[in-house]
């Protein structure tokens, strides 16, 4: 018969949790999974549990229990993939990212992370696809826009990253950004040979600073 966790067992755990105890959440947790407890939300607290203290193996190990009882659950991909990101595993965290995103192919925080990843490896295609279907679902994203006018200088297309620079200063920006804008603007330029604009943007954004 499957052990039922109480409220009141739930309560001490997030309060454990909270706290950052997360050695005592673990002994309970595996107190109660040995009792025959099968909560789904019991094993999320775990696996986080064991990342928390760098016990990677183990919180893959409940991750994957995880997605074994309830494979149609996209937090428990995004999850694992994230734990993959941590420790570097960078090809399983794009599987895991793939997979949570046949489950909702729209998801900003997953796709985010996927562009990401692929920039570390310097996959700049799958990049830049990414970014471009994020900015099609919300082209406000000043973070895409951003990381495109990023990736585009990478690959040597200076006046597209100039139209990215110029769409996300249209957009209301705090003042550190706008100022790592003008200065990348500036850089755009002087790569493109017209260094009037060059030193203009770069003028904008020691003013910029200065203020």
């Amino acid at each position: 018969m499957q052990y039922q966790l109480h409220q009141l067992d739930r309560n001490q755990l997030e309060k454990n949790f909270l706290g950052q105890n997360f050695k005592l959440v673990e002994k309970d947790a595996c107190l109660f999974i040995k009792k025959g407890c099968k909560d789904l939300w019991l094993y999320n607290i775990l696996a986080v549990a064991y990342a928390k203290q760098k016990k990677f193996q183990l919180a893959e190990e409940n991750f994957l229990k995880i997605i074994d009882l309830d494979p149609g659950g996209f937090d428990h991909y995004f999850n694992l993939a994230n734990l993959y990101r941590e420790i570097k595993e960078y090809n399983k965290c794009i599987k895991f990212l793939l997979l949570a995103l046949k489950i909702k192919p729209k998801n900003i925080k997953a796709l985010v992370l996927l562009s990401g990843i692929y920039y570390k490896i310097k996959d700049y295609k799958n990049n830049l696809s990414c970014l471009n279907l994020i900015l099609s679902i919300d082209p406000l994203n000043i973070d895409a826009l951003a990381n495109k006018s990023v990736l585009l200088i990478s690959i040597g297309k200076f006046q597209e990253a100039l139209d990215c620079f110029f769409k996300a200063l249209e957009l209301n920006v705090n003042e550190n950004i706008k100022n790592k804008f003008l200065s990348d603007i500036s850089a755009c330029y002087i790569f493109l040979g017209d260094i009037t604009n060059a030193k203009y943007f770069n003028n904008l954004a020691d003013k910029s600073i200065g203020t």
